[in-house]
């Protein structure tokens, strides 16, 4: 019941537009070229490849075909949800490209924050999945500055 109820606040404050913070790994090599949940291949060079966890029913917490917004650090990139994985809910499953514009594969697993885009995001030029955003420094105070504005977020007014 706990996780059910964890779910459900989950999927509640990312409809509010909340930032997930999580762990973002990436598909095992010998992935590639087989079936995702979404009945597409998976392909290791597609950029936009994520596998979103599932609830305890087996359903994907996110509707396939969600836009994401994942940052890391350094940088960020548009992600749409095409799989599943066992994982928790708040961890996510990059391709290895998308990954790999998040920095290097040799990590294996990155700190990340992430969102839901609204669907009329979708498809903004200034956030295209192949696009890197520098930040200003490393320290965490610009890093969240620099992920809250690159969705928007102008601060107080």
């Amino acid at each position: 019941m706990t996780l059910m109820l964890d779910l459900i606040g989950l999927l509640m404050w990312l409809s509010l537009g909340g930032v997930v913070s999580g762990e973002a790994t990436y598909y095992h090599p010998s992935l590639h070229g087989g079936i995702m949940r979404n009945g597409e291949v998976y392909n290791e060079m597609d950029a936009e490849t994520v596998a979103v966890g599932i609830d305890p029913m087996g359903n994907p917490i996110l509707p396939l075909g969600s836009r994401l917004l994942v940052c890391a650090e350094t940088k960020c990139i548009k992600v749409t949800a095409r799989d599943t994985g066992l994982f928790p809910t708040k961890d996510l499953d990059l391709s290895k490209a998308a990954f790999a514009s998040l920095d290097v594969l040799a990590k294996g697993r990155l700190k990340i924050q992430w969102k839901l885009l609204p669907k009329e995001r979708w498809n903004d030029e200034k956030n295209t999945s192949r696009t890197s955003r520098p930040m200003e420094s490393r320290n965490q105070a610009s890093a969240l500055q620099q992920l809250f504005s690159c969705w928007g977020y102008r601060g107080k007014r």
